[in-house]
């Protein structure tokens, strides 16, 4: 596993994000400045680092944004709600309906 490239980006460097997520100033949110705050923290990352295949997204507060994320760099998009969804869909199993 020597060969697998990572490459970290946080949101330390993004204003709004970090006063409403780390501040928790979170009345009125402006979803759409935090959306661009993320993807262009991503678009940054790809820019220095164009060997990632694919994206992670590790605070539960990011998922919603993956979306966006994803049609910005047309790469796999990793976040904790996918996670529990994943995990989710093995621990409950739905009966197979025949439509014949």
């Amino acid at each position: 596993m020597d060969n697998i490239s990572l490459a970290i980006k946080g949101m330390d460097d993004y204003d709004y994000f970090q006063m409403v997520f780390i501040k928790d100033q979170r009345e009125n949110i402006n979803r759409e400045r935090i959306r661009n705050e993320m993807v262009e923290a991503v678009i940054d990352l790809k820019n220095s680092c164009n060997e990632l295949g694919s994206r992670v997204l590790e605070r539960t507060n990011m998922s919603r944004y993956a979306y966006d994320i994803q049609k910005c760099v047309n790469l796999p998009v990793f976040d904790m709600y996918s996670l529990i969804q994943w995990i989710y869909s093995g621990l409950v199993k739905e009966i197979f309906k025949n439509k014949e």
